[in-house]
């Protein structure tokens, strides 16, 4: 999830195409599941979503960019977060890839790059 001051919200989502129910069958290459392969033929799909598309992450996502400015009393320019969706279809979010604070702030020497 991609959110950034005056910018539409977006979101990449990257998939593989193994079902979970193949991958775990005896003998089956585990990597199908677990790992995103791109080198492989038709084996993944990255999409761009538009934020009418993704607005279950889009909702965390901003959340989290809420909990951030309150924690470091900093306001943000952009963040980037990772989330994945279990089996029963609950959100989880795996990592904050990036962030960037608003240049010119108090404690920022001069702002963020």
């Amino acid at each position: 999830q991609v959110l950034e001051l005056r910018a539409a919200p977006f979101a990449w989502m990257i998939t593989n195409k193994a079902s979970y129910e193949d991958a775990l069958a005896d003998g089956a290459d585990l990597s199908q599941i677990l790992l995103v392969q791109p080198d492989r033929d038709f084996s993944t799909t990255i999409t761009r979503l538009a934020a009418n598309a993704c607005t279950d992450t889009l909702l965390l996502a901003q959340r989290l960019w809420t909990h951030i400015e309150g924690i470091l009393q900093k306001h943000l320019e952009f963040l980037v977060a990772d989330f994945t969706r279990d089996a029963g279809g609950r959100w989880w979010l795996l990592q904050v890839k990036a962030f960037r604070f608003r240049a010119g702030q108090p404690g920022l020497e001069g702002g963020a790059p």
